[in-house]
């Protein structure tokens, strides 16, 4: 398998729980080949997923020589800092993924996790209705353009392969939940 396939592979593995296996592959792919900061990122995620934070950390500062812009790079740092209790240093990274993609809804529903767990209700609430905001405004989007749906779901494949979201693999439908209990 070429080095390119394998990247949307290892990500397949990880939505799919096959965490260690996806870090295999990644690691394989890398010793391989040329790094690049969707392996890094892809197995940063899978370490976390698997509470090795350290080996996460170490792989988001590599990622962060290759492109220290990166925002999906600054969110999952900050949500490994959250998952460490590190909440200050989880909410300075969170800040950076959002200074450098003000629209990036996720980051801001991470962020206010943090806030909440610092007993800083008024920043989360103000961080939740903004990720209510992109949510709404994604849903309106999805539905303005449902009679498209069909046709786009055959290139989503490419998309995916070219553009992943790391921020899907994080966010459970018990967190869900529990953010729903932290409305005022």
């Amino acid at each position: 398998m070429e080095t390119c396939e394998l990247v949307p592979t290892s990500l397949r593995l990880l939505a799919l729980g096959n965490i260690q296996e996806c870090i295999d592959m990644v690691t394989r792919d890398m010793e391989v080949g040329n790094v690049s900061i969707k392996q890094l990122l892809t197995r940063a995620v899978a370490h976390m997923r698997l509470f090795q934070f350290p080996e996460s950390l170490a792989d988001c500062d590599e990622a962060m020589r290759i492109d220290p812009e990166n925002r999906q790079l600054y969110f999952i740092r900050g949500a490994v800092f959250r998952r460490m209790g590190r909440l200050q240093d989880a909410i300075a990274n969170l800040t950076q993924a959002i200074d450098i993609h003000p629209e990036y809804g996720i980051a801001y529903l991470e962020r206010a996790l943090c806030y909440t767990a610092c007993g800083r209700q008024e920043e989360a609430d103000h961080d939740l209705q903004i990720t209510l905001m992109y949510i709404e405004t994604a849903l309106r989007g999805l539905c303005d353009s449902i009679c498209l749906i069909h046709p786009k779901l055959d290139a989503m494949e490419e998309t995916t392969e070219n553009d992943w979201d790391y921020s899907r693999i994080f966010l459970s439908c018990m967190q869900i939940e529990e953010m729903k209990q932290t409305f005022h």
